[in-house]
């Protein structure tokens, strides 16, 4: 993580002005920074890299948004990152999910294909499994019912 966090104050949030520019950015580092707009509209946001690529996330509105909790959310996302997921993604599944009705939302499904391969399909995956690994569960399964 960058060494230079935590650049901004409250009081430097509340007082900052575009400069007339359209849009000023305000880094507080680690990713972290405040779009200024010209019509004095504040926005959080959180740049990162990922698969080589930059991208940019909104954290949300200045000042719903303390500058504090800001940083949390940004801590948040670089353990996101850390894990491997993209924010970004893992904040359109939730937003789809918020979408289903509730009583769609954690239902899974199975399915056997011709040659009797299992797949099990969840809101936000799908896990394929070759004939192999199902015949593999399926003798795991059969073991643990005897038991």
């Amino acid at each position: 993580m960058s060494k230079n966090l935590n650049l901004l104050s409250e009081s430097g949030c509340d007082s900052a002005e575009s400069g007339g520019r359209k849009v000023r950015k305000l880094h507080d580092g680690g990713g972290l920074y405040l779009w200024v707009c010209e019509d004095s509209r504040k926005f959080w946001r959180f740049r990162y890299w990922l698969s080589g690529k930059e991208k940019s996330l909104s954290v949300g509105a200045y000042p719903d948004i303390s500058i504090g909790e800001a940083r949390a959310l940004r801590d948040s996302i670089r353990e996101q990152l850390k894990g491997g997921l993209d924010p970004s993604e893992q904040r359109k599944i939730v937003q789809r999910e918020a979408k289903k009705p509730a009583h769609y939302r954690n239902q899974f499904r199975l399915a056997l294909s011709d040659e009797g391969a299992l797949t099990i399909e969840t809101p936000s995956r799908a896990v394929n499994l070759t004939l192999p690994q199902t015949n593999a569960l399926r003798a795991f399964l059969l073991a643990a019912d005897q038991e």
